[in-house]
């Protein structure tokens, strides 16, 4: 970069990576312009691009893994570690409906371990492997969506 700008030549896309106190990294983008003895600058945060990038690169990867599978080998357990890694969720569910909707199975479950064991040993129910029933109110809840958000485990 430096050597660009004693040619006199513009300097784009220069990305530092700067630590924060907190321990987290911030990542600036610099455009460079030489005018003489003097050079012209401007910087932008781009972190949250960046990270945006990652988790759209990281959600293509998994949506072609998931396409290369086939029923027999899929991995209800993995992709729901991933969803839940990707949605920021606490917990994350991947149920199966059976073919006419009257009941689905709880196939996956990931989130907080201890959180989810303090859950079942107070329900006294085992929720991974578990049929649940049709229901009306959570149907509502879900609609035709692919991937449902609740606001809390009660929900």
């Amino acid at each position: 970069a430096m050597s660009s700008l004693e040619k006199q030549e513009p300097v784009i896309n220069l990305i530092n990576r700067f630590r924060c106190k907190n321990g987290s990294y911030k990542y600036i983008e610099w455009r460079s312009q030489p005018a003489g003895h003097l050079i012209y600058a401007a910087a932008r945060d781009i972190t949250k691009r960046l990270q945006y990038r990652s988790e759209l690169e990281k959600m293509v990867n998994i949506s072609e893994d998931f396409l290369q599978m086939n029923h027999e080998e899929l991995d209800y357990q993995g992709i729901t570690d991933e969803l839940l890694e990707l949605s920021g969720a606490k917990f994350a569910a991947f149920n199966i409906y059976d073919t006419d909707g009257s009941k689905f199975a709880t196939v996956a479950l990931s989130g907080h371990r201890p959180s989810i064991d303090k859950i079942t040993k107070l329900l006294n129910i085992n929720i991974l492997g578990r049929t649940w029933p049709h229901d009306p109110v959570r149907a509502k809840k879900i609609k035709d969506a692919t991937i449902t958000r609740f606001p809390s485990m009660k929900d």
